[in-house]
């Protein structure tokens, strides 16, 4: 089935103008079977900052939060990558996207781009995909950044887990009405969209209904707790990232990963959810560039 009609012309310009007042531009590589999208800005030859998206999002949700990280825009190289199965990238039925999967790929993709040692930052689902990347490659991560991962269960169960036992799953969109809910489900204040974007946004995420459940289905069922395990084994300095409000891994995760991570610190945005760099995106990069910065001398 072919992809629902172009983004309209509203869409296509505000992403343009987004990446541009950020300092990044898309690029494409071919990585083992599948062809990947990202994002690349900063200065080439110097470290990396590797941000890698949560379920159901791509590489676009990191453009303000990389606009807002003032001197590291300069002095580092940032790339913004579609996961495989995910936003540009290739997306195959036959292969496999549980967690580990996609900690290789991402492997294979920095050992492409010759990034050398990252500094790495995942939000959700790829904060899973970081967290065990760091444990199994710690030499290739300098600073790790897990912003509201799927990584254990904490104290008390998430909306989101008291959902998926009934049998819903608000992250996969199978109507229009179902969109509005993803937005208020991962939001504390959703962010403006024009009503043409809106109505593309749902029907793109309508059409990819089927390939992410496949998706989710590898995550969650197979791997419900993707860091019990390997947290003691990540050696590089750790920072957590939380909204007060996220409906989807409840706070009390944040506790437990506190617990088991060698050399962590944390922070709680008051009044935000699911998403902060997306919804607090000066907020999110302003703590995050102070604390990479008194933790790595960057």
């Amino acid at each position: 089935m072919a992809e629902p009609p172009g983004a309209p012309l509203l869409l296509r310009f505000a992403l343009a103008a987004e990446r541009r007042l950020a300092g990044l531009r898309p690029r494409r590589v071919t990585v083992g079977d599948h062809e990947l999208h990202y994002l690349e800005g900063g200065a080439r030859r110097s470290e990396t900052l590797l941000l890698i998206h949560g379920f159901g999002a791509d590489k676009d949700n990191w453009v303000r939060f990389v606009r807002h990280l003032g001197p590291l825009r300069k002095t580092h190289r940032i790339l913004a990558l579609d996961l495989p199965g995910f936003g540009d990238s290739t997306r195959r039925d036959d292969a496999p996207y549980a967690v580990p999967a996609q900690a290789e790929r991402l492997h294979a993709f920095a050992e492409a781009l010759e990034t050398g040692p990252v500094h790495l930052i995942g939000s959700s689902m790829g904060g899973a995909i970081a967290g065990r990347f760091a444990a199994r490659y710690p030499e290739w991560v300098k600073s790790l950044c897990l912003i509201e991962p799927l990584a254990l269960l904490g104290s008390e169960p998430p909306l989101l887990g008291q959902l998926l036992t009934q049998g819903k799953n608000p992250l996969v969109v199978r109507s229009p009405e179902d969109f509005d809910t993803l937005l208020a489900f991962v939001f504390e204040k959703p962010p403006f969209l024009p009503p043409s974007v809106r109505r593309f946004l749902a029907r793109q995420a309508i059409h990819r209904r089927d390939h992410l459940t496949r998706i989710w289905t590898q995550i969650w069922d197979d791997l419900p707790q993707p860091l019990a395990g390997h947290l003691e084994a990540v050696q590089a300095p750790t920072l957590l990232l939380w909204g007060d409000t996220n409906r989807v891994f409840h706070l009390s995760v944040m506790a437990a990963m506190e617990r088991q991570l060698p050399r962590v610190a944390s922070h709680v945005f008051a009044g935000c959810g699911h998403l902060p760099m997306v919804e607090r995106p000066r907020a999110t990069a302003r703590r995050y560039g102070a604390w990479v910065d008194a933790t790595c001398n960057v």
